[in-house]
């Protein structure tokens, strides 16, 4: 059994998707209480390529992880998918943030 807070939460996520379809974690990233996680089709993987994480903090400071979002971006044969988490700082006036932070 595997103790990381991370892999608690992805075993919970994989335990929830739908009983009969056999899928393969992608890839996951984490940004403190960010995380994403992508799971596709056993029977796609081998026409998935071009995996690439990334992720912006953009909390006090411009550094924290508090604030910010992550991202997974892949290609399914010749159509690039792009999947994205993100918490953003509340209220209008952190509007400009939210707008040049990611």
């Amino acid at each position: 059994m595997r103790y990381s807070y991370n892999y608690r939460w992805i075993d919970k996520m994989k335990d929830g998707l739908p009983k009969g379809v056999n899928y393969k974690q992608l890839k996951h990233i984490r940004l403190v209480g960010i995380l994403l996680v992508v799971y596709v089709k056993e029977s796609m993987v081998d026409r998935i390529s071009d995996v690439y994480t990334g992720y912006v903090s953009t909390g006090i400071m411009g550094m924290l992880g508090n604030k910010g979002g992550v991202a997974v971006k892949f290609n399914i044969d010749m159509t690039s998918i792009s999947v994205v988490n993100s918490h953003l700082a509340a209220h209008l006036e952190n509007g400009r943030a939210k707008e040049s932070g990611l």
